[in-house]
């Protein structure tokens, strides 16, 4: 879910799937066999041309349903675009989640994205949820 950016930039997403090593969505992952997360959001709007510059890092949180504390997974930095389609700009994004990263426990993952430009942060952020992620041995 995206800020409220209206009349001149609106967002869409972000959408968060959890996928197992072979690639497929899931809802139980392997601590040993790890995965990732895989991303995708847009923008549309009339200041659709200023996100030429802009780059989105996209941090993953793994909190437990209890004790371990919550895991940082990973993070992965998107863009800027290259090119921007007139009337809508598309961002993908995956983050790995490394073999053995995350301890075995019952987990809500969320997904912050931050934007940044020329080193400086922006109002621009958003963020998705995935509530259950079972993590087995």
């Amino acid at each position: 879910m995206w800020q409220d950016l209206s009349p001149y930039l609106s967002g869409s997403g972000p959408t968060a799937t959890v996928l197992a090593p072979n690639n497929t969505p899931t809802s139980i992952l392997s601590s040993a066999a790890g995965g990732s997360v895989q991303l995708e959001w847009s923008f549309t709007g009339s200041a659709l041309n200023l996100l030429g510059d802009i780059a989105f890092t996209a941090t993953l949180y793994a909190d437990p349903y209890g004790p371990p504390p919550v895991v940082v997974v990973g993070a992965t930095v998107v863009g800027p675009a290259s090119t921007i389609d007139p009337n809508e700009q598309i961002y993908y994004a995956n983050i790995a989640i490394p073999p053995n990263s995350i301890p075995v426990n019952d987990y809500a993952f969320t997904v912050v994205i931050t934007a940044t430009e020329n080193g400086l942060t922006l109002p621009i952020a958003g963020f998705v949820e995935v509530p259950f992620v079972a993590v087995n041995p």
